[in-house]
């Protein structure tokens, strides 16, 4: 679809050169697809054909602004607004290269001004915002981000600035909230992968913890909060399953032929990647109480991590005779005849 609007606003530029609008539209195009020095280009000539075209000054600004070139953002910004002054993204962002160049103040000025001529402008709303919240001025910044996200539901960067501050607050549950709100929009956003895990810590939900950090880390390998949050939740999780296994083999102690202990024993050791004790466990959970469907399932998936896959297929077998109508177990099965055949497939 963007290469058929290029050759579009192409075409339309090649029957009419000095056609400034498509010369500006299709710098909008180029910069959104990553290739800036072209939108430059195509701005420039827009400004050129028409000096008094405000939006391509601001369209600009913003180019630079993301290029950290800052004086040369707040000179288009700036231009774009003597010939246009009640611009209210323009004054958004200058406020926004204001800040870059500390200026706090006089950015908060210019989102004010924004705000007065667009309400409803949730950049502004979202930017004076995080400007109040490093003044110190909490209720402000909260309550200029809310309004963001009500503007438009599915802002990432508000979401996620809000979840910061009310996490910060000790407002663990409000901050969830917009931190799923994040990952249902953008599931690959490290950031709120680490700020969920560091809520699941604070829950004590640490198999989700170690699952949201690791995903964090996954999305972003340099993102070191997140590295460093692992291995605290690593160390923590293994803490854990260490203390339950010794409740555990103390119950066995007392009851060595409950075949419950013995199949949460084998969880354990699987959990912990100890192959096989986790299958002796299963097996003598089984032992006890044949008829046990979760202790055969784990055991043939212990087998299978194991890549014993002719004793994990016999076990899953024995699974679909208990129980005929799990889907899960024939698809198990034609799982483990695909890797004896070195077929990829994943087990459920």
């Amino acid at each position: 679809m963007s290469d058929e609007a290029r050759r579009n606003y192409l075409k339309a530029i090649e029957l009419n050169p000095n056609f400034f609008k498509a010369h500006f539209e299709l710098g909008n195009l180029l910069e959104k697809q990553g290739k800036s020095e072209e939108a430059i280009e195509h701005f420039g000539n827009a400004i050129r054909i028409n000096p008094n075209y405000a939006k391509a000054y601001n369209s600009l600004g913003m180019v630079f602004l993301k290029q950290d070139k800052t004086q040369e953002a707040l000179d288009y910004f700036r231009k774009a607004l003597r010939i246009h002054p009640n611009f209210s993204k323009a004054h958004n962002n200058l406020g926004v290269a204001l800040l870059k160049r500390g200026k706090p103040d006089e950015a908060i000025e210019h989102y004010q001004t924004a705000l007065q001529l667009d309400p409803d402008l949730p950049e502004a709303q979202l930017n004076i915002g995080n400007a109040f919240m490093e003044q110190g001025k909490t209720e402000q910044g909260i309550s200029h981000i809310r309004k963001a996200v009500k503007l438009k539901p599915d802002y990432v960067e508000a979401h996620n600035n809000l979840g910061g501050y009310l996490l910060g607050q000790g407002k663990i549950d409000q901050a969830l909230t917009h931190f799923n709100a994040v990952l249902k929009i953008n599931p690959d956003m490290a950031e709120a992968h680490n700020n969920i895990g560091i809520i699941m810590v604070h829950k004590g939900n640490i198999n989700e913890a170690v699952f949201h950090f690791q995903e964090a880390v996954r999305i972003n390998p340099g993102f070191e909060l997140a590295q460093d949050n692992l291995r605290r939740a690593l160390a923590i999780q293994q803490n854990q399953m260490d203390t339950e296994l010794e409740k555990i083999r103390a119950a066995l102690e007392s009851n060595p032929g409950d075949p419950q202990l013995n199949y949460e024993l084998g969880n354990l050791y699987l959990g912990k990647g100890e192959l096989n004790a986790a299958i002796g466990q299963f097996q003598k959970a089984i032992s006890i109480r044949p008829n046990f469907p979760e202790a055969l399932n784990n055991l043939a998936m212990a087998h299978t991590f194991g890549r014993q896959y002719d004793q994990a297929l016999e076990v899953f077998l024995k699974l679909i005779a208990l129980q005929p109508d799990n889907p899960a177990s024939y698809y198990n099965v034609a799982v483990l005849y695909a890797l004896r055949n070195n077929v990829t497939a994943s087990l459920l």
